[in-house]
């Protein structure tokens, strides 16, 4: 009879700490940019993985992860933990990211992982970022990669040894994900996929991964709740059809980094009409007649959304 009680009292303490574990969520904040020249306090889950610190030419360091050739029931890569986390909400992963070898198959990711308790190695994917024969691929709501597109919606291609800088933002509570992706040395915005459906909408996120089979580079690595506080207008006018670049509302958290906007559609208008000068309300095309009123101009964009309009104002100069 006492073996029964003892039994019974270990079973619902792991009972009790699980629901603990399940329950119990918390904010993050954490970042690392190597620059120290220290290794992080990163976990190789099954010892296959080494970690270096490198340097550039202008004596910037960052993190190297190659696959030791471990292999872990025939997976032949590496899984290293970056962070114990236990958050819901929406959850936003930065980082540099440079792939020395780009044609391989499922390779390079990040992974937003729900783990099953403590200790276990149970997981369930709920988002990633990855690489799929030099190509940018994200989950999507069937746990399937689909392209990354370019803002001339063509699948975005990845240039071995360069550098990007990628935003990663998981809308836990609404099983939603948006990428930003920039050059990361021109800043330049490649990629802009917003409010994507993933998988395993209303799950925690535990343990956040780096999985690859080949060498990955990372730099400015950081991983902290976010929300939209407000909106910032990128890019350079959309003058004419032949014109390729043009404007985004995108959004910014409340110390002004890169996040993604909430579910809505945006809508452009000249705050003061403009003899002979319109925008395209969908495209943010500007129109400029043959004899325009010269002059700058204040293009408005606006997002409605569950939690209110979001909106920015740019000025644009128009000559004859």
């Amino acid at each position: 009879m006492r073996k029964i009680k003892i039994c019974v009292a270990v079973t619902l303490i792991a009972a009790i700490a699980i629901g603990i574990y399940t329950t119990m969520v918390s904010a993050v904040n954490v970042s690392w940019d190597f620059e120290d020249g220290k290794l992080p306090s990163w976990t190789a889950i099954y010892d296959n993985a080494n970690m270096f610190i490198e340097s550039e030419d202008d004596g910037n360091k960052y993190l190297k992860l190659s696959y030791n050739g471990k292999a872990n029931r025939d997976r032949k890569y590496y899984d290293v933990k970056v962070t114990d986390v236990n958050s819901k909400g929406i959850l936003q992963a930065d980082y540099d990211i440079m792939y020395s070898n780009t044609d391989t198959e499922k390779d390079g990711e990040i992974q937003f992982k729900n783990r099953r308790g403590p200790g276990s190695t149970e997981t369930t994917m709920v988002s990633r970022i990855g690489k799929h024969k030099g190509y940018f691929r994200m989950h999507n709501e069937s746990g399937t990669l689909v392209a990354i597109k370019d803002l001339n919606n063509k699948t975005l291609e990845i240039e071995e040894g360069h550098w990007y800088s990628v935003k990663v933002v998981v809308d836990l509570d609404n099983g939603k994900q948006s990428v930003l992706m920039f050059d990361r040395d021109t800043k330049e915005l490649l990629s802009y996929s917003e409010y994507s459906a993933t998988i395993s909408g209303n799950k925690n996120v535990n343990m956040i991964t780096f999985s690859s089979g080949t060498d990955m580079c990372l730099d400015n690595v950081r991983i902290y709740n976010t929300s939209c506080e407000k909106g910032y207008i990128y890019g350079s006018p959309y003058i004419s059809s032949a014109t390729k670049n043009k404007y985004y509302l995108l959004g910014q958290s409340s110390d002004g980094s890169f996040t993604a906007m909430p579910e809505g559609e945006t809508s452009w208008t000249l705050e003061t009409p403009r003899a002979g000068v319109s925008v395209d309300s969908g495209t943010a095309r500007i129109i400029v007649g043959s004899q325009p009123e010269p002059g700058p101009v204040i293009l408005k964009a606006e997002k409605t959304t569950k939690d209110g309009t979001i909106s920015e104002r740019y000025i644009v100069n128009v000559s004859k």
